[in-house]
């Protein structure tokens, strides 16, 4: 069994916002995958990860912090993804009534 290289898609330039879901897609390797967050407090994931698909949702944080995404195949293959867990942004409304 011939078995093509592991990709977790987008791999870098990924922000995501505290409390905002986010996913990244894996394909290729040889399933099933694991994933592991170089920061579990901050951006924690499943590790088994059964469709292919890892949802993101990150925990508090006050500035910007990069975290590693590592995803593993069941031969040993790895690929990581280069994430920014930002801030969650304010969303106020501002009504002036004259």
């Amino acid at each position: 069994m011939v078995v093509g290289p592991l990709f977790v898609l987008p791999a870098m330039g990924v922000v995501v916002y505290s409390h905002t879901p986010a996913t990244l897609k894996v394909s290729g390797g040889a399933p099933p995958y694991q994933a592991f967050s170089s920061n579990s407090a901050v951006l924690p994931v499943a590790q088994n990860v059964d469709t292919g698909v890892i949802v993101l949702v990150a925990g508090d944080v006050t500035a910007d912090t990069p975290v590693i995404i590592t995803v593993q195949d069941a031969i040993g293959q790895t690929a990581t993804s280069s994430l920014t867990v930002r801030p969650a942004p304010l969303f106020n409304t501002l009504t002036v009534v004259p």
